[in-house]
């Protein structure tokens, strides 16, 4: 009887044991769940009522001890500086596991970018540096295809803007296109045209004012000597409206906002109702021809020049005019523009539109209603939209498709939808040829640069098992859309203490049962074999 007693305490102590581990656990297990600011500007860490307590900057490591949604909006409760509060999940991902291109922003082309910087740069598993990396650096040369981006257009990022999902010698990852210090890390290539805020630049750009210095960084400090007015650059290489060149045996950026007359490719339209005057010289303006170019003209240009002029409204060189040199009658002129009305700049690169409109839509040979008509596109038909031209409050579009081109009046919203166009071959555009003998030792230089590196791309970049594995390991990941629920953005939480306490003391009990059953059964057959007096 006294076994039995303590077989019965020993499954009391193991049943109340699990009741109270399984009660423990019922709440949620937060002790290694982990999260990083992922907005750029910081997330407001909040108060019971609201209140902004602080702001926790981007990147922080935050330690969620609780997850709660009200009315359909999701919090995490966290510590920081010593603050206890929440914070929005759309300020915070806590979920690390390698983030899906699909859901994102597919890119209207393939984004073709190369390493430019001498110590290599990372693959990411997400948009973000907390991310798991994606082995080691891609090295100084190499070229990776980007699909996909984290930002949406006309829309703030949510988290740090200009990531973009892309592949490289077999791998695939995200990568930090802008670097927040303005040293690019990544640069654009001249052979593929891709376009570079509104320009697409064929290779050359030449210094109009003296003065002029590379930087290593964007507005960081200058390097180099001033180079001379009149210098022409050859570059293959540029980023954000910078050119990636070489003077006097140092490299860096040169900003092609500044004066430069720079060759690049584009249509020009000419909306001035009066016209608008050629001249000979790009900046000069006693080079005055008796040439016009009349309303409505569309007309290839090869460079463009942005011109600071003196405004004696602010005291200083604050106005502008906008230089394009076109071929008209077998000469290189100059079409200037003081209004930026007066004309538009068609780079033949826009955005892809699907039409929607049941009917479909009229387009015009003109931005004019009394213009002849360029036909009809019928519904589901895919266009470019590159230019758009403003009258009279109305807003007019240019699109092309199959060769095609006409405006289309009204705002795009009502008649079309956004889309992306299918990958195809990337079209090289004609690159500009040294035209002194000092460019051709820069393009020269720059040639050979591009080679060793090139070469150093081949033999450096990883190769082998664990290569394979990780590449593997990526594309199993990317199969699966990424979702943007909170739910979906918890992870799965590793196996609590708890659930080992309850299985342990389950285990117990069920023991302590059988031996107390075997205990019984045994005595209860001891008495019936016992004979009765």
């Amino acid at each position: 009887m006294k076994k039995l007693c303590v077989i019965l305490l020993v499954c009391l102590l193991g049943l109340g044991c699990a009741v109270a581990a399984f009660g423990d656990a019922a709440s949620p297990y937060f002790n290694e769940l982990e999260g990083y600011v992922q907005k750029t500007d910081g997330v407001p860490l909040l108060d019971p009522d609201n209140q902004r307590i602080l702001t926790i900057p981007y990147g922080t490591k935050l330690k969620i001890t609780g997850v709660y949604n009200y009315d359909g909006e999701t919090t995490y409760q966290t510590f920081y500086q010593g603050k206890y509060g929440k914070v929005s999940e759309d300020g915070v991902v806590v979920d690390l596991s390698p983030v899906s291109p699909e859901g994102h922003t597919a890119l209207a082309r393939e984004h073709h970018m190369v390493v430019n910087d001498p110590d290599g740069v990372l693959m990411y598993t997400g948009p973000g540096e907390f991310y798991d990396t994606v082995g080691k650096k891609l090295p100084y040369g190499a070229e990776i295809v980007c699909t996909h981006s984290n930002t949406v257009p006309g829309e703030n990022a949510v988290g740090s803007p200009s990531w973009e999902y892309g592949t490289c010698n077999g791998r695939s990852g995200w990568v930090e296109i802008d670097w927040g210090n303005g040293y690019y890390k990544l640069a654009e290539l001249v052979r593929y045209g891709e376009p570079d805020s509104g320009r697409i630049y064929t290779g050359s750009v030449t210094v109009m004012e003296s003065g002029e210095r590379l930087s290593k960084t964007l507005y960081g400090e200058k390097i180099g000597s001033e180079i001379p007015k009149g210098t022409t650059l050859i570059f293959e290489k540029y980023h954000d409206r910078n050119a990636y060149v070489t003077y006097a045996g140092v490299t860096g950026w040169l900003s092609l906002s500044s004066e430069m007359i720079v060759e690049e490719q584009g249509t020009l339209y000419i909306s001035a109702s009066s016209g608008v005057a050629l001249y000979r010289t790009a900046g000069d303006l006693s080079s005055k021809t008796e040439s016009v170019l009349p309303y409505g003209t569309l007309i290839d240009i090869s460079a463009a020049y942005t011109q600071w002029v003196y405004s004696s409204k602010t005291g200083r060189n604050s106005d502008t005019r906008d230089w394009y040199r076109v071929r008209f009658n077998g000469k290189d002129l100059w079409a200037m523009f003081n209004d930026r009305t007066d004309y538009d700049l068609d780079i033949g690169e826009g955005t892809p539109y699907r039409v929607t409109a049941k009917e479909g839509v009229r387009l015009y040979a003109q931005p004019d209603r009394n213009s002849a008509s360029a036909g009809t596109l019928s519904k589901g038909t895919t266009v470019l939209w590159t230019c758009s031209h403003r009258d009279d409050s109305v807003w007019w579009y240019r699109l092309t498709a199959d060769g095609a081109a006409g405006w289309y009046r009204g705002e795009l919203g009502d008649a079309f939808e956004r889309t992306t166009l299918a990958a195809s071959a990337s079209k090289p555009v004609a690159t500009a040829a040294p035209t002194t003998k000092a460019a051709a030792t820069t393009k020269a230089a720059a040639t050979t640069g591009a080679t060793t590196a090139a070469t150093a791309t081949e033999t450096s970049v990883i190769s082998g098992e664990a290569d394979a594995a990780l590449t593997t390991r990526i594309d199993a990941e990317t199969g699966a859309t990424a979702e943007t629920t909170a739910a979906a953005r918890v992870p799965a939480q590793k196996t609590s203490p708890r659930v080992i306490v309850i299985g342990c003391a389950a285990i117990a009990v069920i023991l302590a049962l059988v031996a107390a059953v075997s205990i019984l059964l045994a005595r209860k057959k001891k008495n019936a074999d016992t004979p009765t007096e």
